[in-house]
């Protein structure tokens, strides 16, 4: 099954002996088979969405996005050819960012680098985003649904995937448009449990910005989000907890969401090279 997917990958490898050296070529030029495995023999550094590389006296940088439609799983070849910087045990450092149709994939890095968790004054400014919908989640009796949506109790479920913005601005709370004007519901799904209907509400915006991630949880905290369980759809609950992924590609880093009825926590971790590295951190 084809689905879009977004990869960056960054490459900094210390060029301080011989086999770092001979490291860094092999991986350059592992980069071309991947790309023609993609596009054909005729695909070349041009394809990507973006590359450039960079040299110096002491060191070999190689930054890279791709974005399509695929089949597969062409992250996990880019993850082999990052994966042989663990190997250098000399500053060198790698990162890679997976973002899909389904949401982050991957968030991972290589040699001397580690997601460091950042403050949130840090992170201000930041725009978080993933292909994955972001989505507003509660259950509702089917009597209350039918009432509201003047129908048969056993149509609840058509009608309000049928009737989703009317449905939307009932059941919302306001706190929702003033923490994202601008934000709507592009779709719902309604999915019988037990005695109750449980409704998704499939929010248009796919960048969120730290600031609104903040209002999030804020409103859950003070009870105004009281019941609801905002999640991307695809997420992985684990034990209760659903455990959520947004990358900024743009800063390097990734928010980490934990969410669950009621309550929506978010950590920020940046690339960092580690302290005892010396290295250039790319940008």
């Amino acid at each position: 099954m084809s689905q879009g997917k977004y990869i960056k990958l960054i490459a900094h490898i210390i060029t301080d002996d011989e086999k770092a050296v001979e490291a860094s070529s092999r991986l350059y030029a592992e980069l071309d088979p991947f790309i023609k495995s993609v596009y054909g023999e005729n695909a070349d550094e041009s394809s990507w969405k973006l590359f450039s590389r960079r040299a110096g006296s002491d060191y070999d940088e190689i930054t890279a996005v791709f974005s399509d439609v695929v089949s597969g799983q062409p992250e996990k070849k880019v993850d082999n050819i990052l994966s042989a910087i663990n190997e250098l045990n000399n500053g060198s450092y790698g990162m890679l960012l997976v973002d899909s149709d389904y949401g982050v994939m991957e968030y991972k890095c290589f040699g001397g680098a580690e997601f460091a968790e950042i403050s949130t004054d840090e992170a201000a400014g930041y725009v978080w985003s993933t292909d994955d919908y972001l989505c507003l989640e509660k259950s509702f009796s089917a009597e209350y649904l039918s009432e509201l949506l003047d129908c048969e109790t056993d149509d609840v479920c058509d009608e309000a995937e049928d009737n989703c913005e009317e449905l939307a601005e009932k059941l919302l709370p306001q706190i929702v448009k003033t923490i994202s004007p601008d934000i709507s519901s592009e779709f719902c799904e309604a999915e019988e449990d037990s005695d109750n209907i449980s409704l998704r509400f499939m929010l248009g915006s796919h960048d969120h910005s730290t600031e609104e991630l903040l209002a999030w949880g804020e409103a859950f905290d003070d009870g105004s989000l009281d019941g609801w369980i905002l999640r991307l759809s695809e997420s992985t609950n684990n034990n209760g907890i659903i455990e959520n992924a947004m990358i900024s590609p743009d800063n390097n880093a990734v928010a980490v969401i934990s969410t669950s009825n009621s309550t929506f926590k978010c950590v920020f971790k940046k690339m960092t090279v580690k302290k005892q590295t010396k290295c250039r951190l790319a940008h």
